[in-house]
């Protein structure tokens, strides 16, 4: 029992692991900073923008969600601390 276990303890980890999400999860993450560098007027000219796309996979559905924003730098700054916050969280558990 012992020698089976072994070799397959990974495999039922995974397995329990996916069995044990009820909700979504994410499954990619992509992003990119769009900076205008020209125009005619230079109030035209904005601050750059990060435009992110994520992948939301749930257990029962074949197809990914994609859900896309843009965040400007005080957004981009306020994901950061909620990020920060989250892992000094998960950290400490």
């Amino acid at each position: 029992y012992v020698a089976v276990w072994r070799r397959q303890e990974g495999k039922v980890q995974e397995v329990m692991r996916e069995r044990s999400l009820w909700g979504t999860k994410l499954q990619k993450m992509s992003w990119r900073v769009d900076v205008a560098t020209r125009s005619r007027h230079v109030e035209e000219i904005s601050e750059p923008c990060a435009i992110v796309e994520l992948e939301m996979a749930k257990p029962s559905v074949q197809h990914p969600e994609v859900v896309r924003f843009e965040m400007d730098r005080e957004g981009l700054a306020s994901l950061q601390g909620q990020v920060s916050k989250l892992r000094s969280l998960l950290s400490s558990l």
